[in-house]
């Protein structure tokens, strides 16, 4: 009987607090501003960052991970930045062609204080990526494009964590 018993550790974690500050990319054209009482904001409102992130606490609450939103910057970067390279090609010294995070990646991540113990959030109209990303990840900063699913930023915040893929 004692074979065929399931055994798992359960380990005890204590509870941990990681700030998320998010920043809303600047939209090319004020047809795909959203008006509201404050004057104009972008196509994601700060419900819709919100609701992300408090997707992302239900799924780590059982780790003990939660996420605390300390801001929410709109009309970061500029109209270009709206639709974002994830990565290009460089060739190094040996002449080998490396894939790296895209310069226009790079430059939107110096946005956020790098300094900062905190993960920063790119919300932003679409990715152009090689494997058709709605969202990807850079160490500490995520972006999120528009057609990415709600549960999206939660896989990446995992993956800024240091989790890997399971699929």
């Amino acid at each position: 009987d004692d074979e065929i018993q399931p055994r798992f550790v359960l380990p005890i974690v204590s509870p941990m607090t990681i700030n998320v500050r998010a920043f809303v990319v600047r939209p090319p054209k004020v047809e795909d501003f959203v008006h509201n009482a404050e004057g104009l904001c972008s196509p994601w409102t700060d419900e819709d960052v919100e609701t992300r992130l408090t997707i992302a606490n239900k799924v780590f609450t059982q780790v003990g991970v939660k996420f605390s939103l300390v801001g929410i910057e709109h009309g970061a970067g500029s109209a270009e930045d709206w639709i974002v390279r994830e990565t290009e090609s460089v060739i190094d010294a040996n002449g080998r062609t490396n894939i790296v995070v895209s310069s226009q990646a790079r430059a939107l991540f110096s946005l956020s204080s790098t300094n900062a113990p905190e993960v920063a959030m790119f919300f932003l109209g679409d990715i152009i990526s090689r494997k058709n990303a709605t969202a990807f990840n850079y160490h500490k900063w995520i972006v999120v494009g528009r057609k990415a699913s709600e549960d999206a930023p939660a896989h990446e915040l995992g993956h800024a964590l240091g989790l890997g893929d399971c699929y």
